[in-house]
This record gives C-alpha cells, structure tokens and sequence, in this order.
C-alpha cells in the first residue's frame, strides 16, 4: 500500500531461454543513463521537481523528463540526450531573469542574471542551484547553493576532467524555507578551459 493505491505482486512468466533483443537493450541503457544523469542531483529533484499528484513523485517526473528528452536512435543503436529539453527543477517560484553564461579562466564558469527591480525583498535569499553535464557523457556535476538571488552573479568552479571540454549548464533558484523552486533555465553549451 502506497499513498492509499494497493499494488498486487506478482512475477511474470519466464519467455524462454533467448536474451533481450536490441531494441530492449537500448531501452535499459536509457533507463540506466536517466539513473546515471540524476543522480548527483537526485536530492534537488526529489523536493524541487513539481509537486506529488497521486502516484507521481517530484522524483519520478524528473526521471519521465529526463528519458522522454534521451531519445533512441534504433538505427544506429544510440542514444542523443536533447539537454536543452531537459527540466532540473520545476515550480512557481520567481524565475530567472537575463540569465548569461561566460568561461574567462580555466575550471570556472561564471553565471549572472539581472536584477528586474520587481524583486520582493524576501525573494533576494532565495538559493541558487547549477547542475553542468559533460556532453554526451550522461552524468552531471552538482553545486548546491552556489549563490543567493541579490548576488546577481556567481563563479563556479568546475572538475578538472571538464577542462577543454563542451558542458552543458542549468540553474534555478529555490527557497528551501517554503520548499518551491523556479523553473530551471538551460543555459547552453559552453567550452571549459
């Protein structure tokens, strides 16, 4: 019993001694790749991602976003990860305004957004998340509470693997005290020095 649904278990029949064919092979891979993708963040997406509607956790709809944005290629046995499709965080909260992304040393990227005057005073605490990806390499790089939204920009230091590298870049601010996020922003493609 969960949340009020009854569930009934059972195994199913064993369909012969033959593996899984290709097509069954990608769609694990895929299912192990979404795994891969959120785990670094999977907390973040657990409390941030949405609101639970019956069976359908925060976390589970960031893992529905994330597979249905890793699209299979049954042609060439592939799978191409449509990042800028890709939600991190998901919710009502102030969004992001003028959001910019600049690499200027090396194992930094440094991010900025502006300030639109409309800010409510309580909204300036609010913290802010960045999540980068090596492309194509299905896992992310996670910094929690980089910066508050009044600090209009923040400088984050990277792993020494993303150097010379092309990272893919999301943040979104959160306000851990009522619990709601923005929506992220996918800030693009940028090259690591």
């Amino acid at each position: 019993n969960i949340s009020g649904y009854g569930f009934v278990k059972h195994r199913p029949a064993k369909r012969g001694s033959h593996g899984a064919s290709a097509k069954q092979l990608l769609i694990q891979m895929r299912m192990t790749m979404a795994g891969n993708f959120i785990a670094n963040y999977k907390n973040l997406a657990c409390h941030y991602y949405g609101k639970r509607r019956g069976l359908k956790s925060p976390y589970n709809q960031a893992m529905k976003n994330i597979m249905d944005h890793f699209v299979l290629n049954y042609d060439t046995n592939s799978i191409v990860p449509n990042y800028h499709e890709i939600g991190i965080t998901k919710g009502n909260l102030l969004g992001i305004y003028g959001p910019s992304v600049a690499v200027a040393n090396p194992y930094e990227v440094t991010l900025s957004w502006m300030n639109t005057g409309n800010v409510p005073a309580d909204r300036g605490a609010d913290l802010l998340q960045v999540v980068m990806s090596v492309d194509q390499s299905f896992a992310t790089y996670y910094v929690e509470n980089a910066a508050e939204r009044q600090d209009l920009t923040v400088t984050v230091v990277t792993p020494p693997e993303f150097s010379g590298k092309q990272v893919h870049v999301w943040m979104a601010f959160v306000d851990p005290v009522q619990k709601i996020a923005c929506n992220s922003v996918y800030m693009g493609e940028v090259a690591v020095l």
